[in-house]
């Protein structure tokens, strides 16, 4: 379909659109694919679905009054986020986080 969002960042900013996303969730969302070497200007279709997760749960996040503490652990950053690329992850290499502190 013409003028359908094809890349990632067009995808992530339609969908910031959609759901009213904040400028800083934008962000982070970019951050995470650069952060993982994918181009923001690649084809979407593999990162759709997760895509479409992760700033629908931002929306809910933000419609729904939750305590700070609900906020933190639902909102999806960080760990949470790298359910964006799944299909990459295999080939990603293994960094410490805070579960491998002993």
């Amino acid at each position: 379909m013409p003028g359908e969002p094809r890349t990632i960042d067009d995808h992530i900013l339609c969908l910031a659109r959609l759901t009213g996303a904040s400028a800083t969730f934008v962000c982070e969302v970019r951050a995470l694919f650069i952060r993982r070497g994918i181009a923001l200007d690649s084809n979407a279709a593999p990162y759709l679905a997760a895509l479409e997760d992760a700033f629908l749960r931002e929306e809910r996040t933000r419609a729904v009054p939750q305590s700070p503490s609900d906020v933190a652990s639902t909102r999806p950053t960080g760990r949470a986020m790298t359910v964006i690329v799944p299909q990459q992850r295999e080939a990603w290499p293994h960094v410490p986080g805070p579960d491998d502190l002993q």
